[in-house]
C-alpha cells in the first residue's frame, strides 16, 4: 500500500490543486488569515483543503476509501473533512503521507484559551512511519544540503514558517529518531535544532547531540515554540538572530533569553 501512496493520494492532491485551483487559493488564503501567516507561502507547500466527505475520493478515485490509505473509515466519513492536508514527501519527492490541520479547531481553541486541544493529525502508523521521514517544503532539504545549514524545528508549522522567512528549515514531526533521519541530517553540514521550550525539546537536543557531531542548539523563552515566538512582539529581534546565526559558523549552544538578556546580545 505504502508504494501506491503517491500514485493514489499524491496524485489526487495534485490534482485538486490543478482542476480545482481558484477554490483552493481562497480555502488557502483563509486558513492563513486564521492563523497569521502568508498565504503565498501556505500555497507553496502543496496543501490543500478539505471542504466535505466527497471531495477527496472526487479527486483521488475509488481506492483512496481503502483502509489502508487512512483517509476514509467504515461509515464513509473523511477523516481529513474540514482539514487542510499537507502533503510529506521522502528525499525523491513522492508523498509518503499526509499532515493535518483543523482551523476550527484551531480558532475555538484560541477563543477559549485552551491550550491542550490537539488540532494537527497525521496518517496513522500503517501509512506514514513517524521518525525515517524530515518534512521541508520543496527544494528546502536539496538547499539545505548546498548552503551548509538548516534549522531543524519538531512542529509542522515551525518549519513552514521559518521557510517562508527565507531560511533552511526541517522539520521531525515527532521526538522520535530514527538512523534514517540522523543520515538525512548528516548531509547538512551545521543543523540548529530550535527546540521547544519543554522537557521533550531538550530530551530531544540530548538524543540527537549524540549523534550529531556539532549540533547546536538555538533555544528562546518567548514562547512554547519558534512559531509562537515569530508572532510575538519581539518578531523582528527574533528573526534578526535567527539571521545571524544562520549566517555565523560557530558551534555552541545558544540560549536566548529574550525578555531579560536581549539587550546584551549583539554580536549574533
Amino acid at each position: 500500500m505504502q508504494g501506491n501512496f503517491d500514485l493514489i493520494v499524491g496524485d489526487g492532491l495534485r490534482r485538486i490543486r490543478s482542476e480545482d485551483s481558484g477554490v483552493q487559493r481562497k480555502f488557502i488564503d483563509n486558513v492563513a488569515r486564521a492563523r497569521g501567516m502568508d498565504s503565498g507561502v501556505l500555497w507553496e507547500t502543496g496543501a490543500v483543503f478539505i471542504p466535505n466527505d466527497e471531495y477527496l475520493a472526487v479527486y483521488c478515485g475509488a481506492a483512496i476509501r481503502e483502509y489502508g490509505y487512512d483517509c476514509y473509515d467504515d461509515e464513509g466519513l473523511c477523516k481529513w473533512n474540514n482539514n487542510l492536508v499537507v502533503p510529506i514527501t521522502d528525499v525523491a519527492g513522492k508523498v509518503v503521507a499526509i499532515g493535518g490541520f483543523n482551523p476550527f479547531i484551531y480558532l475555538s481553541s484560541k477563543e477559549s484559551g485552551c491550550k491542550t486541544t490537539n488540532y494537527y493529525k497525521y496518517s496513522n502508523s500503517l501509512v506514514y512511519k513517524k521518525g525515517r521521514y524530515l518534512y521541508s517544503m520543496p527544494g528546502i532539504y536539496e538547499k539545505s544540503v548546498k548552503d551548509g545549514y538548516a534549522f531543524l524545528v519538531d512542529g509542522l508549522f515551525d518549519c513552514i514558517t521559518l521557510t517562508g522567512l527565507g531560511f533552511n528549515a526541517l522539520a521531525l514531526l515527532g521526538s522520535s529518531v530514527s538512523p534514517e533521519i540522523v543520515v538525512q541530517l548528516r548531509f547538512v553540514r551545521r543543523v540548529i535544532l530550535i527546540a521547544d521550550n519543554d522537557s521533550a525539546g531538550t530530551k530531544l537536543y540530548e538524543t540527537l547531540k549524540k549523534q550529531l557531531a556539532g549540533l547546536e542548539l538555538f533555544k528562546q523563552n518567548l514562547a512554547k515554540d519558534i512559531d509562537d515566538a515569530l508572532k510575538s512582539e519581539e518578531r523582528g529581534k527574533v528573526i534578526n538572530l535567527l539571521h545571524n546565526v544562520a549566517n555565523n559558523g560557530f558551534l555552541t549552544v545558544n540560549l536566548i533569553r529574550m525578555r531579560t538578556n536581549l539587550k546584551k546580545i549583539k554580536n549574533y
